[in-house]
């Protein structure tokens, strides 16, 4: 038994030998193993055909060569290598349009959407937004006449659309009203921007025609004419009014400024103060009191109100100066950094309202008149899809022109020359800072002179012969000290008075400049990074733009200035995406900006007027306190001290 065993596996191991040796195919090993199992007999192969056996050996002829022999052309064709199965479709053709529509809603929407009427342009109506854009015109529900849009067409902006109030105010003399009711129409219609918006021209023209008519203008009129076509107004040749429309938005070429310190000054003028009281339940937080005098408003804002607005307009104006925020102290803000902060926050205000181009925008305009809750937020989700200027501008599509080829050599040399000049003003208002502590320090130094005096007039101890000698100087001295340090005081109190004109007068005044020139600096560093960014961003807010026009939730904005919007949009969609186009308009704004700094620079000659008339006014009021005080310690001091030696000699 023992022996038969040893023998059977002999076998099977000589069997498995085998099957390595020839190669046998995994299915026909596992049924040779099965047999050896069953200890029956070894399967038989199948014998192939000759004809299997012959398409066996051309398939290795042609799958692995000879190395000896290369294949012919013939024996390649033999071999069916340029044989293939023919392609049958057996389904119609796909649209291609249909399917790129399907893609494209599944993509915005996550179903499919139907295909948009191919009728007139239907512009839907955005929805009204509270406290700022809650305006229920009825001007909105009327029938406006064609002359109304021609009008509008000859005198509105080509940047903002909307219609100055000079020129306004010129049109309204081609009626030949008389002046009350002229009055009267502008209290109607005046939205105390500077300012009329489409809706807003279009009340004032209604109001027109109805005083032409012998009608008294008030709101009630368009209300009553809600379903009734309005009447035209009489206004007879409106070239001049064009004129003064084209010359106020244009000017005679966009290529230059035109504007002097006092024209920008003359702007606007805003105040920021500091609320005393802070607010907050748990987390107290400081509040400012920001007056504009342009919009006639009075509103109060947190520092993350200004965060909010400087986050905005950098992406909403890429390529213009925009000043740089405070920092922020999150614990221990004392009193000295919350003033130093609030002038800082005044300065970046003051700059963003006297911006030729930045002080139209509606972004600015919420920020000075919304008198909502939580402004950060609401500004944010009002205008966070605006696109940037480029892409709604008049001149983005010839900005080609208005670049000339010696620009971009001239903006190096005007580089390098603002360069200079920023290090010479940030000396400058280190000496101006210095002035303003040395008089802070001889303030405090003088009523630390007169504290010192009233407190030897009042030294208890008293004085007897064997300490003086029979000597009463001590004594004479001490009455007349009450006195004079009374003096000093007042010394002190001018001193501080002149300390706070250095500051405010010279030192603010350069800071000022200096937040002109270091927003040049960071606005040239972030043309040097590159518009690529710029233009992808303005395709993603494009691309938005017309997901939420399909849907109609366009928000953030009234219905005129959407309206306005969404056909620059799409008038310039060819301009938008050339990025050379941006590349131009880039260097057209900083050609700008760089004029702007330059107009800005006057401030340098006024902080210097202004130093020597601080110095003149403080130093004689400095002296005329010592004259003051000249007299009273000649009648307070003994005589022989007064007329005698000067304590040296």
């Amino acid at each position: 038994m023992l022996i038969f065993l040893c023998e059977l596996t002999f076998y099977e191991f000589a069997i498995v030998v085998l099957m390595e040796e020839s190669k046998v195919s995994m299915m026909k090993r596992k049924s040779i193993q099965q047999a050896i199992n069953k200890g029956e007999s070894l399967p038989v192969g199948v014998q192939k055909s000759k004809v299997e056996s012959d398409k066996h050996n051309l398939q290795y002829q042609v799958l692995m060569p000879t190395l000896w022999k290369k294949r012919s052309q013939d024996m390649i064709i033999e071999s069916g290598a340029y044989e293939r199965e023919q392609y049958r479709r057996t389904s119609p053709l796909r649209n291609k349009e249909k399917q790129k529509r399907h893609l494209a809603c599944m993509m915005a929407y996550g179903k499919d959407m139907p295909e948009t009427p191919r009728g007139p342009r239907i512009l839907h109506k955005a929805r009204r937004e509270p406290n700022f854009f809650d305006s229920s015109d009825p001007i909105d529900e009327c029938c406006i006449p064609a002359f109304y849009r021609e009008v509008y067409e000859k005198i509105c902006s080509p940047t903002s659309g909307n219609v100055e109030r000079e020129v306004f105010k010129s049109l309204l003399v081609k009626s030949q009203l008389s002046s009350s009711v002229l009055s009267q129409i502008w209290e109607l219609v005046d939205s105390k921007t500077g300012y009329l918006t489409r809706s807003g021209l279009y009340k004032g023209l209604a109001l027109v025609a109805f005083a032409q008519q012998g009608k008294h203008p008030s709101d009630k009129l368009l209300e009553n004419s809600e379903s009734q076509e309005l009447p035209v107004p009489v206004l007879g040749d409106l070239s001049e009014v064009t004129l003064l429309a084209q010359r106020l938005h244009k000017g005679s070429n966009p290529a230059k400024l035109n504007l002097t310190y006092s024209d920008i000054c003359n702007l606007d003028t805003i105040e920021v103060n500091l609320v005393p009281e802070k607010k907050g339940i748990f987390l107290k937080h400081v509040e400012y009191q920001v007056t504009s005098k342009r919009f006639n408003s009075i509103v109060y804002r947190r520092y993350n109100d200004f965060v909010s607005l400087h986050e905005l307009l950098l992406a909403r104006f890429p390529y213009r100066l925009i000043p740089k925020l405070p920092p922020k102290k999150i614990v221990g803000a004392d009193s000295q950094f919350l003033e130093e902060r609030r002038r800082s926050l005044l300065r970046f205000l003051t700059v963003i309202a006297r911006h030729p181009v930045v002080s139209k925008d509606h972004i600015v305009q919420f920020f000075f008149t919304y008198t909502g809750e939580e402004t950060q937020h609401k500004i944010r989700e009002v205008f966070r899809r605006v696109p940037d200027e480029f892409a709604t501008s008049e001149l983005s599509s010839r900005a080609k022109e208005l670049v000339p080829p010696e620009t971009l050599t001239e903006f190096a040399n005007s580089r390098d020359q603002i360069r200079v000049i920023l290090l010479g003003i940030s000396r400058l208002k280190n000496i101006a800072d210095c002035l303003a502590i040395r008089s802070h320090s001889y303030a405090v130094d003088m009523a630390e002179l007169g504290t010192q005096l009233s407190n030897l007039a009042s030294e208890p101890h008293g004085t007897t012969a064997w300490a003086t000698g029979g000597s009463t100087i001590w004594q004479e001295m001490k009455k007349g000290f009450h006195i004079i340090s009374k003096e000093f005081n007042l010394l002190s109190t001018r001193a501080l008075q002149q300390a706070v004109r250095e500051e405010t007068m010279v030192c603010e005044r350069l800071n000022l400049l200096l937040d002109v020139l270091v927003a040049h600096r960071i606005l040239c560093e972030r043309h040097e990074r590159g518009v690529s960014a710029d233009h992808q961003r303005a395709l993603s807010t494009m691309l938005s733009l017309k997901k939420r026009q399909m849907q109609g939730v366009i928000r953030g904005t009234d219905s005129d200035t959407v309206e306005y919007l969404e056909n620059k949009m799409v008038a310039q969609e060819s301009v938008i995406a050339n990025v050379e186009l941006r590349n131009c308009f880039s260097l057209h704004c900083l050609h700008m900006e760089t004029q702007l700094v330059h107009a800005h620079l006057e401030i340098l000659a006024t902080v210097l007027q202004s130093l020597v008339n601080v110095q003149i006014r403080g130093h004689s009021e400095l002296a005329e306190v010592w004259k003051l005080i000249e007299p009273t310690i000649m009648k307070c001091l003994p005589e022989k001290t007064t007329s005698g030696s000067n304590g040296i000699s």
